[in-house]
C-alpha cells in the first residue's frame, strides 16, 4: 500500500524531472495492474528508477523507488510525481 502522502513530498515533487515512462498492464497473482515504469532526474542531479503498480480498486497499489527517501518513508518525491503523471494529476 501506498502511505499517506505528506504535503512536504508534494512540495518537493515539482523539482522532480520525468526523463522516460512508459505504462503497461500486468497480471499478478490473477489480479490485473497498470504498471508505470520511469527514470527520474532529482534535484541533485542523480537518476532514479520508479516503478508503480495500481490496481483498479486502489487496494493493492505499490511503487518501489532506490531513493533514500522511499527507503525509509515508503514514499518519495520521485514517487509523488511518477503517480500523478500516470494518473493524468497535476503536482
Amino acid at each position: 500500500m501506498i502511505p499517506i502522502i505528506s504535503d512536504e513530498i508534494k512540495k518537493k515533487a515539482l523539482d522532480v524531472g520525468i526523463i522516460d515512462i512508459k505504462h503497461e498492464e500486468q497480471t499478478i497473482a490473477g489480479i490485473q495492474y497498470r504498471v508505470s515504469i520511469a527514470d527520474v532526474l532529482s534535484s541533485r542531479d542523480t537518476v532514479y528508477r520508479v516503478t508503480t503498480y495500481e490496481e483498479p480498486e486502489h487496494l493493492r497499489d505499490f511503487a518501489v523507488c532506490l531513493c533514500k527517501g522511499a527507503y525509509y518513508r515508503g514514499i518519495c518525491k520521485h514517487i509523488y510525481a511518477v503517480l500523478c503523471r500516470s494518473r493524468g494529476e497535476s503536482i
